[in-house]
């Protein structure tokens, strides 16, 4: 976030109308030679604006920085393979590992990942619970979730194919 900062010097005929900003913690809130604030993190700084004729004419503003209301980021990754009733799939847990694999690079990134789920080889009453958790997870309309499947389904229902066969549907969650 960012916030410009305005002064005014008396009188306003002084022949050197130039300031010069600067910040008590500029790790916390810089500040540019236009007095343009920029939040970097939570904490506090003072805003000092002096006269570039005389330091000693100067006031001061204090500023609070609050913690941004980041996005928390889950991660659902289900690679079915070992099927008991359709044909086995083993690269699906390929697919599933690749995809655990962006919880780093979301570390990596800066995103707040709160949980990450990975599941493999799940029955039809798993896929339910999985789901069904989803939908219970706390997430907020700031939060992000990514749910990924790998396995046998129904793209013309919606369902997914537990590992015993079960179809889940996944409208009903």
């Amino acid at each position: 976030d960012s916030l410009a900062l305005s002064y005014t010097l008396e009188p306003e005929n002084t022949t050197n109308q130039n300031v010069v900003w600067s910040s008590s913690k500029p790790a916390v809130v810089s500040v540019d030679s236009q007095g343009n604030l920029t939040a970097l993190k939570a904490g506090s700084a003072t805003i000092t604006c002096r006269s570039a004729a005389n330091s000693k004419i100067k006031d001061t503003c204090a500023v609070v920085v609050e913690e941004a209301d980041r996005p928390l980021y889950r991660i659902y990754a289900v690679g079915n393979a070992a099927y008991t009733t359709y044909a086995r799939l083993p690269a699906t847990l390929n697919d599933q590992q690749m995809i655990t694999g962006a919880y780093k690079w979301a570390e990596a990134a800066g995103m707040q990942v709160e949980s990450l789920v990975a599941r493999s080889n799940l029955t039809g009453a798993q896929l339910e619970s999985l789901l069904a958790s989803l939908a219970t997870s706390g997430a907020d309309e700031n939060d992000v979730t990514l749910f990924f499947y790998s396995g046998h389904g129904y793209s013309t229902s919606g369902a997914l194919v537990g590992v015993d066969g079960k179809t889940v549907s996944v409208a009903q969650v």
